[in-house]
C-alpha cells in the first residue's frame, strides 16, 4: 500500500512494521491497554494470514472498490 501511496500521492510514503508492544504502545493513549491489545492481536492474526482464510470462503462477499479506487479518490484530502 505504501508504494500506492506514494505513487498517485507523488511523495514518498514508506511502512515500517511495528514489533507487538510497538502496536500496543502506539494505541494505549487512544483506546486504553486492554483494546490496543485486541488491536495488536487481530494485526498479529492477519499478518499470519487469518483474513485470507476469510476471503476464501466461498460465502463470503467481496467488493469490487480496491485501495487504489479509494486512495485515488480522496488523494485531496489525503494531502491537505
Amino acid at each position: 500500500m505504501a508504494d500506492i501511496l506514494s505513487e498517485i500521492l507523488d511523495k514518498k510514503v514508506v511502512h515500517n512494521r511495528l514489533t507487538y508492544e510497538a502496536m500496543v504502545d502506539v494505541r494505549k493513549p487512544y483506546t486504553g491497554e486492554d483494546f490496543a491489545r485486541s488491536l495488536g492481536d487481530f494485526e498479529v492474526a492477519t499478518i499470519k494470514g487469518a483474513d485470507e482464510a476469510l476471503f476464501q470462503r466461498p460465502d463470503v462477499i467481496r467488493g469490487k472498490v480496491t485501495v487504489r479506487d479509494v486512495i485515488e479518490a480522496n488523494k485531496e484530502a489525503l494531502l491537505s
